[in-house]
C-alpha cells in the first residue's frame, strides 16, 4: 500500500536512495523490488512523476535487475524486455544472469544488444 501512494507523489533521489538502503538493511527484497516496479517499469498512470524523473537511472536499473535475479527469477523475462539497459552494463548484467543459470534470459540480452551493434561474442 506504500509503495502504492509513490505513484503519484514526487521521490527525491536522496529519499529515494534511503529507502532503497533502508529495505536492504531490513532485508526486504520484494519491497525493493515493487519500489523499483513502479520507478522504472511502464505503467498505466502516465502521470507517475517518479518514473519520469527516475525511470531511465541507470543505477536502479542495474540495481533492479541484480534483485530480480535473486527473488523474482520467473519474472526476469518481462522486466529485461520492458527495460532499456546501458549497453556498457550488459556484459557484467548478462554474466550474473548466466551464473544464476538464466540462460534464456542472457541469451536475450545478447540478442536484443549485442547483435544488435553488428557485434558479438566469439
Amino acid at each position: 500500500a506504500t509503495v502504492n501512494l509513490l505513484e503519484n507523489e514526487y521521490l527525491e533521489p536522496v529519499g529515494l536512495s534511503k529507502a532503497v538502503k533502508g529495505l536492504m538493511v531490513a532485508n526486504k527484497p520484494s519491497w525493493i523490488l515493487d519500489l523499483l516496479k513502479l520507478i522504472l517499469l511502464p505503467s498505466e498512470n502516465k502521470k507517475n512523476p517518479n518514473q519520469k524523473s527516475h525511470g531511465s537511472n541507470r543505477n536502479l536499473i542495474n540495481l533492479f535487475i541484480v534483485f530480480a535475479v535473486k527473488a523474482e527469477k520467473a519474472k526476469l523475462m518481462s522486466y529485461l524486455q520492458q527495460l532499456e539497459i546501458f549497453p556498457d552494463d550488459v556484459p557484467r548484467l548478462k554474466a550474473l544472469i548466466r551464473n544464476n543459470g538464466l540462460k534464456e534470459e542472457a541469451e536475450y540480452l545478447d540478442s536484443k544488444y549485442v547483435s544488435s551493434k553488428g557485434g558479438g561474442e566469439t
